[in-house]
């Protein structure tokens, strides 16, 4: 099967058909999996969250009223020095493998006419501390639906759940901008590293299910039936690493 497509340039509504079919963004192109190697193979599932029926929890309100004392502003994607040296701090403390700068992560190099080849609509949550740049998001914009594709954040202000913050204003922003769904990437059967990203609530969350190709309400009873009846239908295929196929953050 081909997993992997690079489209030369990307609308609105086929990033919205890529994603409800289980494709996902990788640089500068697309692809699908069902495995992962980290250590060892993984079953993934791609995951989203219905936001028509999403409402803030206590837990939600509350993380949100503890960073209110911070500036947020939603802007078009532009990466420069000041998010690089942001990238590079956030890079000190994860304990993964990731690439040397959000740039190659976002473009892999790929230039056109001397500036930054990007096929996506992307647009990015700067939060600040007065002046200082302090946490950065991305996400991808399609016509009903956004990805998120990347956090990161200083290091000293850890403890305030940059990741999970992120994550909700990325909720808010498409709920306000009219969009009936979020996809953060996906999760793993057995693995709780990817757990965070049920942070918003598994109450709206779906997953995808390749062999039917359908979303179902997620549930982990329904993972693990999941990945134990359909082993036989799947062979891993790609050892790409965690950092490069979702949006990423492990210092929640």
């Amino acid at each position: 099967m081909n997993n992997q497509s690079n489209p030369q340039s990307l609308a609105p509504q086929e990033l919205d058909n890529y994603l409800v079919n289980g494709w996902y963004r990788m640089e500068q192109g697309l692809f699908t999996v069902d495995y992962i190697y980290i250590e060892k193979w993984i079953r993934v599932f791609w995951l989203r969250y219905r936001l028509k029926d999403f409402a803030f929890s206590k837990k939600h309100t509350q993380l949100i009223s503890r960073c209110e004392r911070f500036q947020v502003e939603v802007k078009p994607l532009q990466i420069n020095t000041e998010h690089e040296e942001l990238f590079s701090n956030y890079r000190q403390i994860v304990n993964f493998e990731c690439p040397p700068s959000a740039s190659q992560f976002l473009f892999d190099g790929q230039f056109q006419g001397g500036q930054r080849s990007n096929i996506f609509d992307s647009q990015m949550i700067e939060i600040r501390d007065k002046s200082r740049l302090i946490a950065l998001g991305v996400f991808d914009q399609g016509k009903n639906s956004i990805a998120g594709i990347l956090n990161f954040y200083h290091p000293a202000y850890r403890k305030f759940s940059f990741g999970k913050y992120l994550m909700l204003k990325k909720i808010e922003y498409a709920i306000q901008s009219g969009r009936d769904w979020y996809y953060p990437g996906y999760i793993g059967f057995d693995f709780p590293k990817f757990d965070y990203k049920l942070y918003p609530g598994e109450g709206t969350a779906e997953i995808w299910e390749p062999l039917r190709k359908q979303w179902l309400p997620y549930n982990s009873v329904l993972l693990e039936q999941l990945t134990k009846s359909q082993e036989v239908f799947f062979e891993p295929i790609s050892s790409v690493s965690d950092f490069e196929v979702e949006e990423v953050d492990f210092g929640t």
